[in-house]
C-alpha cells in the first residue's frame, strides 16, 4: 500500500500551491487536512485500500463582499488542480461546498471539499 502520510504531504503541497486572488487584508487561501477514513481492500481488492478525507479552505473573511466571487473562482480551479499524477493510483475530488467557519474569533467564507484517495 502506498503510504498515507505521502498522500497527506501531497494534499499539503496541492493546498499551498493554489493561486486564488485575495483581499489584501486577509493571508491567502489556507486549508486543513482532515484525518482519513480508510476501507482496506475495497471493491473486491481493486486496489489496498480507499481513504477519505476532507480538506477545508477558509477563503476570505464571510463579510467581505467578494467572498463568494472568491469561493466559486476556488471552485473553478480545485478539481483540475488535484486530479493527477501523485502518490495514489487515483484521487477523486467529490464536491466542493460553500459554507462558512469561526476561526480564531472571525468569521471566513469556506469550501469544503470530502476526498476519496485510492492507494
Amino acid at each position: 500500500m502506498k503510504s498515507l502520510v505521502d498522500v497527506l504531504d501531497a494534499l499539503g503541497n496541492w493546498i499551498r500551491s493554489l493561486d486564488i486572488n485575495t483581499p489584501p487584508d486577509v493571508v491567502g487561501v489556507s486549508g486543513v487536512v482532515n484525518g482519513f477514513d480508510v476501507d482496506y481492500y475495497p471493491h473486491g481488492g481493486a486496489c489496498d485500500a480507499v481513504a477519505r478525507t476532507t480538506v477545508v479552505f477558509y477563503v476570505s473573511r464571510a463579510d467581505d463582499a467578494s467572498a463568494l466571487r472568491q469561493c466559486a473562482e476556488l471552485q473553478s480551479t480545485l478539481k483540475d488542480s488535484l486530479e493527477g499524477p501523485g502518490p495514489w493510483l487515483t484521487v477523486r475530488l467529490l464536491e466542493a461546498r460553500t459554507g462558512d467557519a469561526v476561526h480564531a474569533e472571525t468569521r471566513y467564507a469556506t469550501v469544503t471539499c470530502p476526498i476519496e484517495v485510492f492507494v
